[in-house]
Order: C-alpha cells, then structure tokens, then sequence
C-alpha cells in the first residue's frame, strides 16, 4: 500500500520581506518544510516488524537578494537560495531494508540523501549574479 499523503509536507511556509532605499533593494525570504515520510524508498521496520517509512525531519532555507537599479533599463543582483546550505535528513539505516556500508555512509548506489530530495533539493546552497534589462 502506497501511502502518497506523506510523500511531501504536510505545512510549507513563506515569510518574506523587502527592504528599499533609493536605487537599492533588499529581498529576505524564509522557508519552511514540515516533516514528510518517504515509505516507497526507504522503507523502515519498526519494533513490531511492520514496515513504515522513513521520516524526514522539518527544515528552514533562508533566501537573500540584493539588487541595485543603476538606471531605469538595468538593475544588477546578487543572492543566494538556501543561504545556510541546509540538506534534508540523511538515509537511516535499517538492517534488511536500506543497507547503509559504514565506510561510505551511504546505500549500495551511493545514495545518502533522498533519492527525491525531499521538498527543497540536496544540492544545499545556490548563488547568483542576475543582470535585469529592459527595454
């Protein structure tokens, strides 16, 4: 039985604010993901035998975007998503189920995160330089 009402958060939350003066701009945005279950790959054997899924704890990201309008048709950024490169939980280990080997930390395939990502990826922090142009 697949139980899809927990392959992704139940609660996911925005709080964002922008700060300007002048030319310049300030975007904060806060993000977070409540805990979510992923029971299809990586089943757990719980203390009564039955298989229920792993869960994955409850996360923040921070997000930051500073741009400056140098004149009407051009504003430069720079940012970054997932400021403090949070990553979700790690595989557990379940004998049986989801082999994680002690020398590499991971399953046979190289896997020590979420084969999904879970709702915010495990690639951890991503940052830009954005050139705005209009005509």
């Amino acid at each position: 039985i697949l139980d899809v009402a927990h392959l992704a958060p139940n609660h996911r939350a925005t709080f964002s604010g922008v700060w300007t003066h002048g030319r310049l701009a300030v975007t904060a945005r806060e993000n977070f993901y409540s805990d979510w279950i992923d029971a299809v790959d990586y089943p757990i054997r719980d203390a009564t035998g039955n298989l229920t899924g792993q869960k994955f704890g409850s996360k923040f990201t921070s997000d930051l975007d500073v741009g400056y309008e140098f004149t009407k048709f051009f504003t430069l950024s720079v940012g970054g998503q997932n400021l403090f490169n949070t990553k979700p939980d790690k595989i557990a280990y379940n004998p049986g189920v989801n082999n994680v080997y002690p020398s590499t930390g991971s399953l046979a395939d190289g896997q020590i995160y979420p084969r999904s990502g879970g709702p915010f990826g495990i690639n951890g922090g991503f940052w830009y330089v954005r050139a705005r142009i209009s005509l």
